[in-house]
């Protein structure tokens, strides 16, 4: 429209394009008062013939100053309310009321008019307008609400005037009958305030299930599907409340998807395999949404969620604790891992016992008769360290929660465990003399580069007095990983890490001898057979072997040929560390390297 346009062209103009009379068509200004509601301010009345657009008052909108008018059809109006005061504009009544009206048992708010009033009108005077809206019998007692914006509802005294409550031309004045005291208890948005709060933090949610994750690890034969889980396999959307609580959540969500025992369902806002939140009494359903802030309007329209089906409702699920096995057999390239539910207040033995069916599942092609029970070792893992080893009385309670735990089941024997010699697959060209002194476990960790960037399967090394490192050890090491390929296995690195190192440079490497065909030379003599001695008593073990406790490795790095990696150990917290790339890790995230971008 152009500014220099009539108002009474523009009337007719609108008049023309709604079908209807130009003298049924009343306009209103508007106005954006100080706490930011936009309403109607006054009407257009008497306004000289050459009024032009330009003189109408300018209204911000937003970022925008616009002339915003309200348009009231006159020809609307109910001609059967003549009796009735207020239903028409007068020099006295001259404040616009708009009028609406809500049902708790439908849920639904609707506007059903408007009244004009004076400052002095009190809101009981209108009593008998409010049943006319609503075709319900006079007298009624009515709960009023003025309606500022979504999160500010007030609520109105039936005794008090306009000036009173402070209304003004353009307010929303809302109502609704009171729910008797016998009524239905089960309403979910039984006033005003509640369906207002509900529209205020409303958003719309699409629940997809979490996607199965089959692996090549899973037992040959898997447990049925859940009866449900057929039902529990579709994405629904919903608009919820975001102060909802997390049992109407998931029980809404289950009517959606016809599921009979709501407990059973667990959502979370990602599909991986992280732990899932906590669910606690007062979880709603803004603390399951990532970036929802309660004190402001969502900023996301379309958020979404994912759910499973479980077998444990939530509250037995609380009281179990889940522990991810990683069993290994011969070489750590066969290995398996799956998933297990312990109670928190048992012990490891339970664990144990809840490990061997699975286990036994993954060995059922071996040929020969497996032993019951099976000789297994469980260790903890912490960082792809070995941290302890389970025994069958620690208590699950004093396993620590974080960082993430996960526990490694190795069969017995382990080739690591056993001499050289007891493997008939593995040959040595030096035949070690037999010794009176006793073995040494220690933990064996894999990184790449970095001696704190681990990966892999940690596992221990049992050190044999009189057992050369090369090639007796290596062989032993070799076969642990899986390794057939002499070339794959040359460019794996070996470093003898004290208890105190922390990184690479203070880790003695240990390199194979230069290759010779002349034959090696003897073992070095020990000393006399001393009284044997716990394996975990190492200074008296040094002191058995004639060395000691504290000597400094860090100065010499020059090693014998053979050498005897038994002859370092000085603690019982060294181990050994093998520096290799971890062939399971995503090849972009491996390394790193500057970019120079050039303007």
């Amino acid at each position: 429209m152009r500014k220099d346009m009539k108002l009474t062209d523009l009337k007719q103009h609108i008049a023309d394009a709604i079908q209807s009379n130009v003298k049924d068509l009343r306009f209103w200004t508007f106005m954006r008062r100080h706490n930011g509601t936009i309403r109607i301010d006054s009407p257009l009345v008497d306004t000289p013939a050459d009024f032009q657009l330009r003189q109408i008052q300018l209204t911000r909108v937003l970022s925008y100053q616009l002339p915003v008018l309200y348009v009231e059809n006159l020809s609307n109006y109910d001609t059967t309310t003549t009796d009735l005061d207020y239903t028409r504009l007068t020099c006295t009544n001259n404040i616009i009321i708009h009028i609406k009206y809500y049902d708790p048992f439908l849920k639904k708010l609707s506007g059903v008019g408007n009244l004009f009033l004076n400052e002095s009108t009190c809101f009981r005077q209108i009593l008998p307008n409010l049943c006319h809206f609503r075709n319900l019998p006079f007298p009624q007692d009515f709960l009023l609400y003025e309606e500022v914006y979504p999160g500010s509802i007030s609520r109105l005294s039936l005794d008090s005037s306009l000036k009173e409550a402070q209304f003004q031309s353009g307010d929303i004045l809302t109502f609704q009958l009171p729910i008797p005291n016998n009524g239905p208890n089960n309403l979910d948005l039984p006033t005003i305030p509640d369906y207002y709060d509900y529209l205020f933090h409303c958003v719309s949610v699409t629940f997809s299930p979490i996607p199965s994750s089959s692996s090549l690890s899973s037992p040959p034969s898997p447990p049925p599907p859940h009866p449900s889980s057929s039902l529990a396999s579709k994405s629904v959307t919903l608009n919820l409340n975001l102060n909802l609580p997390y049992s109407s959540v998931a029980s809404q969500l289950a009517t959606a998807l016809n599921i009979s025992d709501p407990s059973k369902l667990r959502i979370s806002s990602s599909p991986s395999s992280s732990p899932p939140l906590r669910i606690l009494p007062s979880t709603s359903l803004a603390d399951l949404l990532p970036y929802i802030n309660k004190q402001s309007l969502p900023s996301i329209a379309e958020h979404s969620l994912y759910y499973e089906l479980l077998d444990l409702s939530l509250d037995q699920l609380d009281k179990l604790r889940s522990f991810s096995i990683t069993f290994t057999a011969s070489s750590l390239r066969s290995s398996h891992s799956f998933d297990i539910l312990v109670d928190k207040s048992a012990s490891c033995q339970l664990l144990f016992a809840l490990c061997y069916p699975k286990i036994s599942a993954f060995l059922t092609d071996s040929s020969s008769s497996l032993p019951n029970p099976l000789p297994i070792r469980f260790y903890l893992v912490s960082n792809c360290q070995i941290s302890t080893v389970l025994s069958a009385s620690d208590l699950i309670s004093s396993i620590p929660e974080f960082p993430t735990p996960s526990i490694i089941a190795e069969l017995l024997p382990s080739v690591t465990d056993l001499p050289l010699s007891s493997s008939p697959s593995l040959t040595s060209s030096l035949s070690p003399p037999p010794s009176s002194l006793p073995t040494i476990s220690i933990n064996v960790f894999h990184f790449h580069k970095i001696l704190s960037h681990t990966h892999s399967i940690p596992f221990l090394l049992t050190l044999f007095p009189n057992e050369p490192f090369f090639p007796d050890t290596a062989l032993r090491i070799k076969s642990k990983l899986g390794i057939t390929s002499d070339k794959e296995f040359s460019k794996i690195l070996f470093y003898f890490v004290p208890h105190s190192a922390t990184t690479k440079a203070e880790s003695r490497p240990l390199l194979p001898p230069p290759t010779s065909s002349s034959p090696p030379p003897p073992p070095p003599p020990l000393p006399a057979p001393a009284p044997a001695l716990p394996s975990d008593n190492l200074n008296d073990l040094q002191k058995c072997q004639g060395k000691d406790p504290d000597l400094d490795l860090s100065s010499d790095l020059s090693l014998p040929n053979p050498f005897y990696l038994y002859h370092l150990i000085t603690n019982q917290n060294d181990s050994l560390a093998i520096e290799h790339p971890d062939r399971k890790a995503n090849k972009y995230m491996t390394d790193s390297s500057a970019i120079k971008i050039l303007n």
